[in-house]
């Protein structure tokens, strides 16, 4: 164990120390690159720009036969603001298999052309902005300041990226957006590769007219011009998913059947696994298939933590499973392929890794094939014929595995499944629910009120809650509460200690919170009688029901999903009073929430609330109204209580 982690040590400082020494090289613009004109007409100035600059030219020229990516980006300083932003020049690689080619640095200033290709000096940087998420990337970024930059210039500055990561077995994927955050005179892509290689593209937009095919003597070209192209502005909100840019996809892959080959073969083991040690750690002897597959689960989500050393190769093939069980750490393929491997040790034969995309999952289905298109790994099995999907990444799920919650990714690729096709998951939901009671007890007016709270949290929200106090001290989330509560007690504190009760066999997490609130009550004269009032809110809907803008939107409104609440309060008064019981409904096919309430007794007042999210998002021609029907939901979601 101490040779291994000596040899981890050590592979990082050599990168370290690599990155650090590597240089950059300085030569001609390849023979096959396109040369684009720079548009001399702008429909822009510095009122449609952000960053105080903009792209005149923005040319990106992919060599899909000689793995070469060629960037171009002429930037216009307009202003001041700009001169800090568009002075600064970076680029990312990963020096496992790419080099750094400059091929010039021109500043056109008043007609004339400096040269200054000479007077680039690239800082080396590590790039490892996953760090605190146990990704180790091997990611550097070459980064320079220009001197001398002036309002008015413009910044000619081209590059070349060589190689492509070997484990992709020289198959192409690229999926390139056709947008810009900030206004562009044009845009210009051009893929171009062997007039032997083949190669499928899908344009994904309105307008396909900007592509161009075309053949010389060596190469074929796919070339898409976008003049004038104005800044692409998003509404709030929008869910990770959506794809709303236009954008175009090239690939080298035939079917999903050829991406199952190749991904049969990254996850494939050249020698044995030996399963032994996880056993002689987990099993006690005599469990049933079951208590050992949840055992397993448990050992993998937790025993072996989540760090992965991403660079190269290593960003898509695993560790071998003895290494991952000697080392107590691995990313998502890597937990992944020894989960698969501990099913198979105990005879579950169908059990197999699979390939995911976190993010546009939904879309897999119609986009084209290919061996880049995916961004996870999870796990699926089955037992008598009954299917299960477990994500090894997720860590402190409790309860069986049967009712374990893992997201639905929509489509994926089950590598090594007869299938050889994408396959949707058509998960049920087991997202569980959180029960909130509530009890206020008021004895006397102008007194404190005494405030228990009990929140029982049960499936996806008891992992949740137990992962989040696992990370975070208990005082932070203490703080949490009495944080909502001081809108309606300013002055709120802790009482006695705050109780934990925690059950993974059942999966269920508690907690029990004991406060006390004051100056809540306020005072108001109407038609010449003066009252003694408080308002209360249910401070625990305030996440889910609040009042928004009901502006019409063009994108899908992203909601909490899952949330399922049910919350109970009981309001004890110092007096007695009169309140009509009520009972509201909003029931539409993204949301459902009911509100009852109810006189208990003179003195007692029961409320009772439920709410659940149907979907991830409200669907944009939809929005308006859904947004008017919660937010006049939540202007009577308060309760009033006057005395004389």
């Amino acid at each position: 164990m101490q040779f291994i982690r000596l040899l981890i040590y050590f592979f990082l400082i050599s990168i370290s120390s690599y990155a650090q020494s590597q240089s950059f090289i300085v030569d001609n613009t390849p023979k096959w690159v396109k040369h684009i004109e720079i548009p001399k007409k702008s429909k822009f100035s510095k009122y449609d720009i952000s960053a105080g600059y903009y792209h005149t030219l923005l040319s990106q020229q992919y060599n899909l036969s000689e793995n070469i990516s060629y960037i171009r980006q002429v930037r216009n300083v307009l202003s001041h603001s700009g001169i800090t932003n568009a002075s600064q020049l970076s680029i990312t690689l990963d020096t496992s298999y790419q080099n750094l080619v400059i091929h010039h640095l021109y500043i056109l200033r008043n007609g004339k052309k400096i040269d200054r290709t000479k007077d680039l000096d690239f800082e080396i940087m590590n790039k490892e902005d996953e760090l605190n998420f146990g990704i180790y990337s091997g990611l550097i970024t070459a980064y320079d300041i220009l001197d001398d930059i002036r309002k008015e210039d413009k910044i000619d500055f081209a590059y070349s990226l060589e190689g492509e990561n070997p484990i992709f077995d020289n198959e192409k994927y690229k999926q390139i957006k056709l947008v810009s955050s900030n206004p562009t005179d044009l845009l210009s892509v051009i893929f171009v590769f062997n007039r032997s290689g083949y190669f499928q593209s899908r344009y994904y937009g309105n307008d396909s007219s900007s592509i161009n095919r075309y053949d010389s003597s060596e190469w074929r070209y796919i070339e898409i011009s976008k003049p004038n192209l104005d800044a692409t502005v998003y509404d709030r909100y929008v869910p990770e998913w959506c794809l709303p840019e236009e954008r175009i996809t090239i690939s080298s892959v035939d079917s999903w059947a050829d991406v199952n080959e190749w991904a049969e073969k990254v996850f494939k083991l050249e020698e044995d696994f030996d399963p032994s040690p996880v056993f002689e750690e987990i099993l006690l002897g005599g469990e049933s298939k079951n208590e050992k597959i949840n055992k397993i689960i448990d050992y993998v989500q937790d025993e072996i933590r989540y760090m992965g050393i991403e660079g190269g190769i290593g960003s898509i093939q695993p560790f071998h499973p003895n290494t991952v069980v000697a080392q107590r750490y691995g990313d998502c393929k890597d937990k992944s392929l020894l989960l698969v491997k501990l099913l198979h040790a105990i005879g579950i034969e169908k059990a197999y890794p699979v390939l995911a995309n976190t993010i546009t999952g939904r879309y897999l289905k119609e986009s084209l094939p290919g061996n880049q298109a995916f961004n996870h790994v999870i796990v699926y099995f089955e037992i008598d014929s009954t299917a299960y999907w477990i994500d090894p990444t997720i860590s402190q799920q409790g309860g069986d595995f049967q009712k374990i919650y893992t997201p639905d990714y929509k489509y994926v690729l089950v590598v090594g499944n007869e299938s050889d096709s994408l396959t949707e998951m058509n998960k049920l939901n087991k997202a569980g629910i959180v029960r909130g009671h509530e009890v206020i007890e008021i004895t006397k007016i102008d007194n404190p009120a005494k405030i228990s709270i009990t929140t029982q949290s049960k499936g996806f929200f008891a992992d949740k809650e137990r992962s989040i106090l696992d990370y975070l001290p208990k005082d932070a989330i203490e703080k949490r509460i009495t944080d909502n509560l001081k809108h309606i007690y300013p002055k709120i504190n802790l009482i006695s200690e705050t109780k934990i009760t925690d059950k993974p066999e059942n999966n269920s997490f508690t907690m029990q919170y004991f406060l006390e609130g004051d100056d809540y009550w306020k005072e108001e004269v109407i038609e010449g009688v003066s009252y003694t009032y408080f308002w209360y809110t249910p401070w625990m809907l305030s996440s889910y029901l609040y009042t928004a803008s009901c502006s019409e939107r063009e994108y899908p409104y992203e909601i909490q999903y899952p949330n399922r609440l049910e919350y109970y309060i009981e309001i004890h008064l110092p007096e007695e009073v009169f309140y009509l019981d009520s009972y509201d409904c909003l029931d539409n096919d993204f949301i459902l929430f009911e509100e009852t309430i109810e006189q208990f007794d003179l003195k007692t007042i029961h409320a009772h609330y439920k709410y659940e999210a149907k979907q991830d998002h409200i669907n944009a021609d939809q929005y308006e109204a859904v947004c008017e029907e919660i937010n006049e939901l939540v202007k009577t979601l308060s309760i009033g209580f006057y005395f004389k």
